[in-house]
């Protein structure tokens, strides 16, 4: 059973690219723009892994970067994504990353391996800006599993806002705070539990 605990808790990380995240991202009318993170990574999940990766001779990699130090070497990498400014804190529950980035276009996001779980298109279709983000790859119809990620990862969640140049005519989730900006917001829980590939599509002129 401890053995079946990690390799669902391992799956969890690469379905949803971590425990918690909160994701403001403001898009230009060329396709530049500027992202504000902040992701919380579960101490537990950490000590868990690499305690049961002690006893085989390794630790588990996580999806994330554990260090502003890590995320910066990462972000700074990537031709055309900037790190504006990164901080890092803990409480008795999490290790907590936060950070502003800037990009020339927000297509080189999925080329960040922070980002690449969740990969972001946008192009230009019929005289139309689709913003398109995929949510999770689908975990298939384990009902046991989902229900056990559920009370594990109780009170961790996903926020994306999205801020558009303009204002938005069509999406498929989530709700306008304003004529331009739509906030979707998801429980980690309810989002391993989906069985299929979801994505995020916001259109604007």
């Amino acid at each position: 059973m401890k053995v079946v605990l990690v390799i669902l808790i391992i799956l969890l990380c690469l379905f949803v690219s971590c425990i918690g995240f909160e994701n403001r991202i403001k898009i230009n009318k060329d396709g530049s723009g500027e992202m504000e993170f902040t992701y919380r990574l579960s101490r537990m999940l950490l000590e868990y892994g690499n305690e049961e990766g002690s006893e085989e001779g390794e630790t588990i990699d996580t999806p994330l970067p554990i260090t502003e130090e890590e995320l910066a070497e990462e972000i700074n990498s990537i031709e055309g994504v900037r790190l504006v400014s990164a901080s890092q804190s803990e409480d008795e529950n999490d290790i907590i990353i936060s950070a502003v980035i800037e990009f020339d276009d927000v297509n080189k996001l999925q080329d960040t391996e922070t980002f690449s779980a969740w990969p972001i298109s946008l192009e230009r279709k019929n005289g139309q800006t689709v913003y398109t983000q995929i949510l999770t790859e689908g975990s298939g119809d384990d009902t046991e599993s989902a229900e056990m990620m559920e009370s594990f990862f109780e009170g961790y969640n996903l926020s994306l806002r999205i801020e558009a140049p303009s204002p938005i005519i069509d999406f498929n989730y989530g709700e306008l705070e304003s004529t331009n900006v739509l906030l979707y917001s998801i429980t980690i829980a309810e989002l391993f539990s989906m069985a299929e590939q979801e994505e995020l599509v916001v259109v604007w002129k």
